[in-house]
């Protein structure tokens, strides 16, 4: 492929220019590589471009290789005129918008939804996943669990994939037949341009909450990131969550653009859930409906537990109203939606117990498990859970306020300490209590898991919170073999 087709704006010398690979590693950069200096959270590209261009030279008028850079940065000033680099804006979006006509520009063709907000996106994406297949397509679903369609899974290595690997999944989904993808678009991939150069149909805000200010410094900078997938980008569906305070603000911000909105929540709103009945086996109620001048009322069925699921099943249904699907095809879809992976996900016993893992790590998340816990426990609710390293630590203490108040007994354990000490972690979290005598500081997660499951008489409610669907604890820069669900089943077996 030539540069000035992913590129038009090329200089003259450099449009003919054979494109063989996209990459922003250094170390990968060989004949006809694009190389994109990214300045991203643990490295700038640009450091690594003047080695670059020693090392490759060119044999001959041509370059080897090229290298996009950006204008702003004060590291590109000793280079601009080499005839092997292009100074672009931001290569950020350079990259994503290249990255889609590389691989054929392939969200054209594909009917693709962005779900995002702090809590709620796995969940929502599997809820439209099932919504969309009702209405006989054929989604494909990226994001934190796994990106996967059929038979083909690839692991996540996170939510929203770099621009690259991002466009080369959507062109395998649809040389394998998916007509539509539903991802889940995170704050840091809206700050880093990765869905630069996609073609959304539909967007979806589920809330926000505390959470990611390591990265963002502040919740108007978190808020301001999550704008872009609604502001930025040209929509047929905007589904915001209006019970939520920044949903509302994002609203007001849409309609002031002339935007269309789909609003969901309790009352007031395009979708409003009503009646609803809590079981463990599941939520039952109504969608009450009212859009383009028109009011229905759709009877609702889902295995998914907890009132904060009863969110997510209306702002999938508001995706599905803005996208004209038939309201038998919803009700269907919502009744036919599969558990969650490491979302309230109960692990089997026959102890007389109840455990479930989920992935709450945020302090609205344990929140909202902790109460929906409640409300199916027959005695005691016990919680195992601690927080990441390296990562936001303003939510610690109030993470174990929330445990604390909402639950009889707690267990603060390792999380994914990373490179911080997993003491000092938990140190953090007990400052939030009030009774922190009464706490189980237990560091090693797995005897922390085995000490609460021996800890259970029968009609207790263990939940185990934190890492829900992950196989793997992060120590140190290790990354080490780690799974609740495994854990919990091998004592619950052990105590048989």
């Amino acid at each position: 492929m030539k540069l000035v087709d992913l590129f038009p704006q090329a200089a003259p010398q450099l449009k003919e220019f054979d494109v063989l690979q996209l990459t922003f590693d250094s170390r990968q950069v060989s004949q006809g590589s694009l190389f994109f200096a990214l300045d991203g959270i643990n490295y700038d590209g640009h450091d690594f471009v003047e080695q670059l261009l020693e090392k490759h030279k060119p044999t001959g008028q041509t370059p080897a290789f090229i290298v996009f850079v950006e204008n702003k940065s004060p590291k590109t000033k000793s280079f601009l005129n080499h005839p092997a680099v292009v100074a672009v804006d931001d290569t950020f979006r350079a990259l994503g918008e290249i990255a889609s006509r590389f691989y054929g520009n392939p969200s054209k063709h594909l009917l693709i939804c962005g779900v995002t907000g702090t809590n709620g996106k796995t969940t929502s994406t599997y809820l439209l996943e099932s919504l969309l297949e009702s209405w006989s397509m054929r989604p494909a679903v990226i994001g934190t669990v796994e990106n996967r369609f059929g038979k083909l899974k690839v692991p996540a290595l996170y939510t929203t994939p770099d621009a690259i690997s991002l466009q080369a999944l959507f062109h395998s989904f649809l040389k394998k037949g998916a007509t539509a993808v539903v991802m889940e678009v995170s704050s840091h991939g809206l700050v880093q341009q990765r869905i630069a150069g996609t073609r959304f149909e539909a967007a979806l805000f589920t809330n926000l909450t505390q959470d990611h200010l390591d990265f963002h410094g502040t919740m108007e900078n978190y808020f301001a990131a999550k704008t872009k997938l609604f502001l930025d980008y040209p929509l047929k569906v905007r589904a915001i969550h209006q019970d939520d305070p920044y949903g509302q603000r994002l609203v007001s911000m849409c309609l002031q653009r002339g935007f269309e909105v789909v609003t969901f929540g309790r009352s007031g709103c395009n979708v409003n859930y009503q009646n609803l009945k809590m079981s463990s086996s599941g939520i039952e109620g109504d969608l009450r409906i009212h859009w383009k001048g028109q009011n229905h009322a759709l009877r609702i069925r889902s295995p998914l537990l907890g009132s904060f699921n009863a969110q997510n099943i209306a702002g999938a249904a508001a995706v599905a109203i803005g996208l004209n699907m038939p309201l038998p095809k919803i009700s269907e879809g919502l009744s036919k939606s599969r558990q969650v992976p490491g979302r309230l996900e109960s692990v089997p016993n026959n102890r007389g117990v109840t455990v479930v893992v989920d992935y709450a790590h945020t302090p609205d998340a344990l929140e909202n498990a902790l109460k929906t816990l409640r409300r199916i426990a027959q005695k005691r609710l016990v919680c195992v859970f601690g927080c990441g390293g390296d990562r936001d630590a303003t939510k610690r203490p109030l993470m174990g306020a929330i445990a604390e108040a909402n639950a009889d007994e707690i267990y603060i354990t390792s999380d994914n300490p990373r490179t911080e000490n997993a003491a000092k972690i938990i140190d953090a979290i007990v400052q939030g209590l009030k009774r922190p005598e009464k706490a189980h500081r237990v560091e090693d997660r797995k005897s922390a898991i085995a000490q609460a499951i021996q800890s259970l008489a029968q009609g207790d409610l263990l939940l185990i919170a934190g890492k829900g669907h992950e196989d793997y604890q992060i120590i140190g820069t290790m990354k080490l073999p780690f799974d609740d669900r495994v854990v919990a089943l091998e004592h619950l077996q052990d105590g048989n």
